[in-house]
């Protein structure tokens, strides 16, 4: 007869099973976020996080996968300019990837992805679906460490090739910045600034120097473009050229 775990004893044998493998891959977990990473090149990491919840009955385990690179210099211009959005990586220095998206988008199959673990499941089973977790570990991961070139990271960010965040748009200016192509990356953060601003309900009403509050941008425009998307890169591109022309 299968053992039924609990609720915490399967989570519990997912993590121990994941990161044993992981630890023989190289990755160092961070005891803090729960996020394992591996150094690629002098302040550059591949990340991986697993997003793990039970369905509404309680008898299944989903883990979402997600990677991730993490671009150092990107990292530290970053936070002190988006200092609202910091997720601290005690071990690693930085606070958030630069670019990440779901493992499947990285795989042959390029659709979402995730991992289900009965709680009736045999251990054989449940070895064998960890067997293909890593394995799509290890697939994308050389994808990842491409990102360590910096040209081919910024393609990537550009053409959204890895990524379903709001950062990627605000953070490949902020690569260009770091390549030494300041002008660029000026011209870069203001297209991306147009592209995201919404219409205002007043077509007629001057659009305010700036923002008091994420409401005041909310209350000004319509909703065909998310206005507080919009405050966020409004936030970002009066900061990155404040500070850095």
């Amino acid at each position: 007869m299968l053992k039924k775990y609990s609720n915490k004893e399967i989570k519990r044998k997912f993590y121990d099973s994941i990161a044993q493998r992981l630890l023989l891959l190289g990755y160092t977990k961070d005891k803090k976020t729960s996020v394992f990473y591996k150094r690629f090149a002098v302040e550059k990491y591949g990340t991986i996080y697993f997003d793990c919840h039970f369905n509404k009955t309680g008898t299944h385990l989903h883990v979402n996968p997600t990677v991730g690179f993490l671009h150092g210099k990107v990292e530290e211009l970053w936070h002190k300019l988006m200092p609202e959005y910091r997720i601290d990586f005690p071990m690693l220095r930085y606070d958030t990837t630069t670019v990440q998206t779901n493992i499947g988008y990285l795989t042959a199959r390029n659709t979402y992805l995730n991992w289900r673990f009965s709680r009736s499941m045999g251990h054989l089973s449940f070895e064998f679906k960890i067997l293909t977790l890593i394995l799509s570990v290890m697939q994308t991961g050389f994808q990842i460490r491409r990102y360590c070139n910096d040209g081919m990271l910024l393609k990537a960010m550009k053409n959204h090739k890895i990524g379903l965040q709001i950062t990627n748009r605000l953070k490949a200016p902020l690569l260009l910045y770091v390549m030494g192509h300041e002008k660029e990356a000026f011209d870069l953060a203001s297209h991306y600034l147009a592209l995201q601003r919404p219409t205002p309900k007043n077509l007629d009403a001057q659009e305010p120097e700036f923002y008091n509050s994420q409401q005041e941008a909310w209350n000004f425009f319509k909703r065909d473009k998310d206005p507080i998307t919009y405050y966020n890169y409004r936030l970002f591109h009066t900061r990155f050229l404040k500070d850095n022309r």
